[in-house]
């Protein structure tokens, strides 16, 4: 059976499943969780790398990271799956967010019939913010109608260059699980 875990470093908790990902994740009291797309889905190692100059930017360590939409060309074998899956969670584990066969991270992972990618990338990701649900409604707020884009830095690299926040969706500290 599942149980609620929390994980402080990144400010939310998780409902424990499978060392691939994630039965799903929410929020501490006093944090938020915001989504950002990229603008078009990015290689899995140039994703993380420009998740991870985002997340710097805007001040968040990379354990902040919470959840990812995948998007992959095809459906896996099993074994393939198991060996995407070992080299998925490396980056997790260099982050501090993979242990143990643990992994806090919810994902999903779609393989799109048309115009399908050539490698499995990412497509979204979510991540931690301080504040809750009443500083993240203000923030969406004060940013509408236009999407921001990333700025690139010196740290960023190219891929930077291809994300566009959107905080069009959002998990809050007011959902609540049995038990948490």
């Amino acid at each position: 059976m599942p149980a609620v875990q929390p994980f402080a470093p990144g400010n939310y908790r998780f409902l424990t499943h499978a060392f691939q990902y994630s039965g799903g994740v929410a929020a501490e009291p006093g944090f938020a969780i915001e989504r950002a797309r990229f603008a078009r889905p990015l290689p899995l190692a140039t994703g993380f790398d420009a998740i991870e100059a985002y997340l710097a930017r805007l001040g968040r360590p990379p354990t902040a990271f919470c959840a990812c939409e995948l998007r992959s060309p095809k459906q896996f074998t099993e074994q393939g799956f198991i060996d995407f899956n070992r080299h998925y969670v490396q980056r997790l584990e260099k982050w501090g967010i993979f242990r143990d066969d643990i992994n806090p991270v919810a994902r999903s992972n779609v393989c799109p019939e048309i115009d399908p990618p050539a490698e499995p990338s990412l497509y979204a990701f979510s991540y931690t913010v301080p504040g809750g649900e009443r500083a993240l409604s203000r923030r969406a707020a004060a940013r509408r109608p236009t999407v921001p884009a990333i700025t690139p830095t010196a740290s960023s690299g190219s891929a930077s260059k291809h994300l566009t926040a959107c905080a069009t969706r959002r998990v809050t500290s007011s959902a609540r699980w049995s038990g948490a």
